[in-house]
């Protein structure tokens, strides 16, 4: 069912999901014990909008009770009590979820992990650091900074999102293209069962081929088999300085050959390879008055990171003559424009972060995050035009994304959306891209709002795999129902 809702400039819908209720109501009893386990403090019952509600505004839930446990044994207790009456919860880290991954679907129980923030340890000789769920990115990404080090990834929702939720999401950001996803720098973890059982899966040490890597099953789970309660993260070294340059390049594939030079050029340097079609930066120009320095029908904003023991001026030349190249006798880049100082550097990567706030601001916006081979990357961006081109109210298609990860975010904005447009639109979508092998989400996770469309990317023997993987942790079915996976 959709309804209409104001939210900031724009008209979206709010998705009422079909209702599925606690398996059995949460009585008085069932509060008291909580609170004989947490406290009065640490046992919510009003003011629960802020848990209740999706970080888009889109999806609410009616939890009427959240708890917020500080350690394991109060994640061990809450669940052991819940399996024991049958009573179902979401776990929610900062809340930060695109598909509605960390929000009730009705009126299960809220597990909240913001009181478990702790940093517990970090080695500044192997750069592991080991933490609580509840610290938020932005938070150990400064502690680890401090340290020389840097968090592995990074994220628009850093001041907001928690290291627990980016482990059990698989978070991947602009960072992907160097040190790749967290199933490779999470070293170890713990995590409580549905039952209450904990799993010590810790560990600070990078190599350990002792029988099946149990964690990995946790990392992308999405909260479906267990609560992740303490992780410890692999941190690589943070560079003495980043260079961005912003490129205007005459077509798509330009970008696509570009990409494979800079590879074979400046591969223990590159960070970050993010691409943008011209009617992206026209929206981050008119709505957020952030003009490109250029115009061009394409743009390549690419990283380099400069370590300790690299010469910061000879990798500048060698980019700088590397660039002019590209223009005068390659004609790969039509224009190029380099960041000098951290002003430079932060403005021209506010062009690329800011997109959605630019593209939200022009009405109502669909977004959606596919995986696709370079050849069909931007293919499905103009045949999306062209399925849209009568609708009179449509205000742009546009296309960015991490090319590099072979990661698209389409983005489509118009005065308003039907139902029936929209199902138009997510079913070529959709068909189109589990037609090539893609995935329908790459790194935004299924949540309650993707979760039907898992089949489109996986084989329903896999799928039927994963179920029978949730009803060996999870058997009553309480962690986060309706989630990750479709009922049939």
């Amino acid at each position: 069912m959709l309804s209409n809702v104001k939210f900031g400039n724009s008209l979206l819908r709010l998705f009422r999901f079909n209702s599925v209720r606690q398996l059995n109501s949460i009585q008085a009893a069932n509060v008291d014990y909580f609170k004989s386990v947490l406290g009065e403090n640490r046992v919510k019952q009003t003011d629960l909008e802020k848990y209740n509600r999706d970080w888009l505004g889109l999806h609410e839930g009616k939890s009427s009770l959240t708890l917020v446990p500080s350690t394991t044994e109060d994640v061990s207790k809450i669940l052991s009590y819940c399996n024991d009456h049958r009573l179902q919860l979401v776990v929610q880290g900062g809340n930060t979820s695109l598909v509605a991954g960390s929000v009730p679907q009705d009126d299960e129980i809220i597990i909240s992990m913001e009181a478990m923030n702790k940093i517990i340890e970090f080695n500044d000789t192997t750069g592991v650091l080991t933490c609580q769920p509840g610290v938020i990115l932005e938070t150990a990404e400064s502690f680890v900074n401090e340290k020389g080090y840097m968090m592995p990834y990074d994220l628009g929702a850093k001041g907001s999102c928690h290291v627990g939720g980016n482990i059990a999401t698989n978070a991947g950001g602009i960072r992907y293209v160097r040190y790749g996803s967290l199933h490779g720098s999470v070293l170890g973890l713990e995590a409580v069962k549905a039952d209450g059982t904990v799993l010590n899966m810790m560990s600070t040490l990078r190599k350990d081929n002792t029988g099946y890597d149990l964690k990995q099953l946790f990392i992308g789970s999405e909260g479906t088999l267990g609560v992740i309660t303490k992780a410890s993260i692999l941190c690589p070294v943070k560079p003495i300085d980043k260079v961005v340059a912003l490129l205007g390049v005459p077509s798509y594939e330009a970008s696509v050959k570009l990409l494979k030079i800079i590879r074979s050029r400046f591969v223990a340097y590159l960070s970050a390879y993010e691409l943008m079609d011209q009617t992206t930066m026209d929206s981050v120009h008119i709505n957020l008055h952030l003009e490109p320095p250029f115009s061009a029908p394409f743009y390549v904003l690419f990283e380099i990171s400069i370590f300790p023991g690299s010469s910061e001026e000879v990798i500048r030349d060698n980019l700088t003559n590397f660039l002019d190249t590209m223009i005068s006798d390659e004609g790969i880049v039509n224009d190029a424009v380099l960041s000098t100082d951290l002003t430079s550097y932060n403005k021209l990567w506010a062009m690329r972060e800011q997109i959605m706030i630019a593209i939200k601001a022009e009405g109502e916006a669909l977004s959606y995050d596919v995986s696709l081979e370079h050849k069909d990357y931007y293919r499905i961006v103009d045949i999306m035009r062209e399925h849209l081109a009568n609708k009179k109210d449509l205000i742009r298609v546009s296309g960015h994304g991490h090319l590099a990860d072979n990661n698209l975010h389409l983005a489509i904005s118009a005065k308003s959306f039907t139902s029936d447009e929209i199902k138009s639109i997510e079913t070529l979508l959709h068909e189109w891209v589990g037609e090539r092998n893609g995935s329908v989400s790459a790194e935004h996770g299924l949540g309650m709002k993707k979760r039907h469309l898992i089949y489109y990317s996986k084989q329903r023997e896999v799928v039927d795999l994963m179920k029978q993987l949730k009803q060996l942790f999870d058997p009553n079915n309480i962690l986060n129902p309706k989630k990750l996976l479709p009922d049939n």
